[in-house]
């Protein structure tokens, strides 16, 4: 059992190797590279929407809970009111079923007042991982193309090289014979 599973260690770390290695050859040209980088471009994408959801939802949570203060505010404005009204009438009993309504409200709006700044401050936290997440899109476009042109430039170059005439060729060699027998012949 032992053996079996060395062997499919060694297979597995030469598999590994063999993919690493496809991967570089393929990472260098250009439309490797460039299929390599539009994954990623995709994959931070999926990030950004992602995270934009989020940032709409924050921020109409924000939204949501600004209006229940603000209406809740109203309803302790009318409370106040209201009791007053039943004092001046002399009913005790009415004054205090709009105190107990007042506390109620008193109590919403504490709990709002203590969780909106730490809404707030999620939200703006959100608002830079999406403005994070949009530079490094950009700047992996930019990146992208740049190592694109790079590699169709070097290819070109590797293509198009310069041949050079370093050897002595057949005909260069008769002709410096010709030239050697009439230096010969003048001497």
């Amino acid at each position: 059992m032992s053996t079996i599973k060395k062997f499919g260690q060694r297979l597995w770390a030469r598999m590994t190797g063999a993919v690493d290695e496809m991967m570089i050859q393929d990472a260098s040209t250009p439309e490797g590279a460039a299929a390599y980088y539009n994954a990623a471009i995709e994959a931070k994408e999926d990030q950004y929407r992602q995270a934009v959801v989020t940032l709409g939802q924050m921020t109409g949570k924000v939204a949501t809970y600004e209006q229940q203060l603000r209406d809740y505010k109203k309803s302790k404005m009318q409370c106040e009111l209201d009791i007053q009204k039943c004092i001046n009438a002399n009913d005790d009993d009415a004054a205090r079923l709009y105190l107990k309504k007042q506390a109620d409200i008193d109590d919403q709006i504490q709990i709002l007042k203590q969780n909106l700044p730490e809404l707030k401050s999620n939200a703006d936290l959100q608002q830079e991982v999406v403005d994070s997440l949009r530079e490094e899109i950009e700047d992996l476009k930019a990146e992208k193309d740049k190592t694109i042109l790079e590699l169709e430039t070097s290819q070109s170059v590797k293509a198009l090289k310069v041949d050079s005439y370093v050897g002595v060729t057949e005909e260069e060699r008769m002709l410096e014979k010709v030239r050697d027998g009439v230096q010969k012949s003048k001497e």
